[in-house]
């Protein structure tokens, strides 16, 4: 009832620290063969990124979220520069 909208977020891995600590076998035809490869274990943080850009439902994420989240960031000062 109180759902105002869809939105999807990305796990914040460089915060969290994560890391590619996990190994498991990898799957040939659905069988466990002997090759092992690492995967990202991910670490609890309860952070994540909103691309608040590329949502067709933008306007309603910033009209429910503070403008100091919503802002847009400088990746580089100088943009004439930069490019």
């Amino acid at each position: 009832q109180n759902l105002k909208f869809k939105f999807n977020v990305q796990h914040n891995c460089t915060t969290a620290k994560c890391t590619a600590s996990g190994v498991r076998k990898r799957k040939q035809e659905r069988q466990d063969s002997e090759v092992t490869e690492n995967f990202i274990e991910h670490q609890p943080l309860d952070r994540y990124f909103i691309n608040t850009h590329a949502f067709h439902n933008a306007h309603l994420i910033r009209a429910t979220l503070p403008r100091s989240l919503t802002v847009p960031l400088l990746i580089v000062d100088d943009r004439k520069a930069f490019h």
